[in-house]
C-alpha cells in the first residue's frame, strides 16, 4: 500500500521586506519631519519678530555697544511671549487633543496593531476566531493603551517646548545684558532653533518607530495572555552602517515580549532605533519558519557583522 506523504504548512510569520526600514517607519517620520520644517520657520520668524521689536540704539561701535529698552515689565513678559509662541506652534496650542504629533502616534499604533492582528490570524486559528480587528479596536485595553502612548507622547513635546521657552528666553536675555549686536542675538536665536529643530525630528523618529514596535509587542503579549499562545518576536535589524552592534546582533533572535519592552527601556535603546519585531509561533521550543527564512536571517547578519569589523 503506497503511504500519502502530507506536508503540513508551517505557520510562517509575514517578514519584514526592506532591511533599512523593517519597521515601516520612513513615511511617517518623514512626513513629521516635513511638518516640523514648517513649524521651526514659523518659530523662527514669530520669535525674532518678538525680538526684533525690542528698541535698540548703538552707544558705541563695538560688537557690545548697544542698549535696550528692555523695561522690568518687558522682561517678565518675555518668556510667557515665548512659551506662548512655542505652544501654539508645536503644541497646537496646548490643546491636549489636537496634538498634531500626538494624531500621527495614535494612526501609527492603529497600523501596527492591525499588522499584528493580520500575521497573528494568519498564523493561528485560534487567534484568528478570537480576535478579530474589530473587537480588538473598540476594546478597553486597547484604548487604555493608546491613551498611555498618546498621553506620553504629549508629555515629551510639553517638555520640548518648556526647554525651548528656557533656552531662548536665556539667550535674549544674555545678548540684552551684556549689549550685544542684535544680529548677534539673531544669529543665536536662529542657531538655539536648530539645535531645538534637530532634538525634535530624533523625538519624533523615536516616538513613531517606537509606537509601531510597541503595538505589535502589546498585541503579542495579549494573544499569550488571553489565548494561552506561546507568541515570541523574531527580532529583524536595520542592517545599515549606523546600526548599533547591541541591535544589529540581534537580528534573527527571537524574545519574549517582556524582553524586548525591558531592552527598549534601558541604555537609550530606543532613540535611533530602526529595528522592527515581527510576532511568531513557538512550538516544542522552536519557532515556527520556514528553513529558508531562517537561513536568510543567518547569511545577512553575517554579511553585516563582517563589514563591521
Amino acid at each position: 500500500m503506497q503511504l500519502l506523504k502530507i506536508n503540513a504548512r508551517i505557520p510562517s510569520p509575514r517578514l519584514p521586506t526592506s532591511t533599512t526600514d523593517p519597521v515601516g517607519a520612513d513615511r511617517r517620520v518623514g512626513s513629521a519631519w516635513k511638518q516640523l520644517d514648517s513649524k521651526y520657520k514659523e518659530l523662527q520668524k514669530r520669535i525674532l519678530d518678538l525680538f526684533e521689536a525690542i528698541p535698540t540704539a548703538q552707544v558705541n561701535v563695538d560688537g557690545y555697544g548697544y542698549q535696550y529698552d528692555f523695561s522690568a515689565q518687558r522682561a517678565a513678559s518675555i518668556s510667557d511671549e515665548i512659551q506662548r509662541i512655542l505652544d501654539e506652534v508645536l503644541l497646537d496650542g496646548a490643546d491636549y487633543n489636537r496634538l498634531w504629533i500626538g494624531i500621527d502616534v495614535t494612526g501609527a499604533y492603529e497600523s501596527a496593531t492591525r499588522l499584528a492582528q493580520s500575521n497573528l490570524a494568519s498564523m493561528s486559528a485560534d487567534y484568528a476566531a478570537q480576535r478579530t480587528i474589530s473587537d480588538i479596536l473598540f476594546s478597553e485595553p486597547y484604548l487604555r493603551r493608546l491613551g498611555i502612548a498618546y498621553s506620553s507622547t504629549y508629555s515629551d513635546w510639553r517638555g520640548l517646548s518648556d526647554q525651548g521657552r528656557s533656552q531662548l528666553a536665556s539667550v535674549i536675555t544674555e545678548g540684552i545684558a551684556t549689549g550685544k549686536n542684535p544680529s548677534g542675538v539673531t544669529e543665536d536665536i536662529v542657531k538655539r532653533l536648530d539645535v531645538s529643530k534637530s532634538y525634535a525630528k530624533q523625538l519624533a523618529q523615536t516616538e513613531i518607530t517606537g509606537v509601531l514596535r510597541q503595538a505589535r509587542r502589546d498585541e503579542a503579549g495579549e494573544a499569550n495572555t488571553l489565548l494561552g499562545l506561546n507568541v515570541a518576536l523574531l527580532w529583524s535589524s536595520a542592517l545599515i552602517p549606523t546600526t548599533r552592534l547591541t541591535h544589529g546582533s540581534l537580528h534573527g533572535k527571537t524574545k519574549t515580549p517582556e524582553w524586548v519592552a525591558d531592552f527598549y527601556s534601558k541604555d537609550g535603546n530606543r532613540y535611533n532605533c530602526r529595528c522592527a519585531q515581527t510576532e511568531v509561533l513557538i512550538v516544542d521550543g522552536q519557532p515556527q519558519m520556514t528553513q529558508r527564512a531562517i537561513e536568510r536571517y543567518a547569511e545577512a547578519k553575517e554579511a553585516w557583522m563582517s563589514e563591521k569589523k
